[in-house]
């Protein structure tokens, strides 16, 4: 019985953590839209993910994205 490559399983895990990724920075424009700046920030203080996303939603943010599914600039 021959195993999967490890390629694959990367390739399969990479592309599920980008997805991911987006959605819940998607969730962050969104809320970030509907709720208002200083609710943001209190809701990301302290948040150990926000490092790995905010350059990703600061970027979302400038061009429009306002967290509408499956929206990626």
């Amino acid at each position: 019985m021959s195993m999967p490559t490890a390629h694959r399983c990367d390739t399969q895990s990479a592309a599920t953590q980008r997805l991911l990724h987006q959605c819940l920075v998607r969730q962050i424009l969104e809320w970030r839209a509907l709720r208002g700046l200083d609710w943001m920030r209190g809701y990301i203080k302290g948040w150990a993910a926000w490092p790995k996303i905010k350059d990703d939603f600061a970027d979302q943010w400038a061009k429009g994205n306002r967290g509408a599914e499956g929206d990626w600039r």
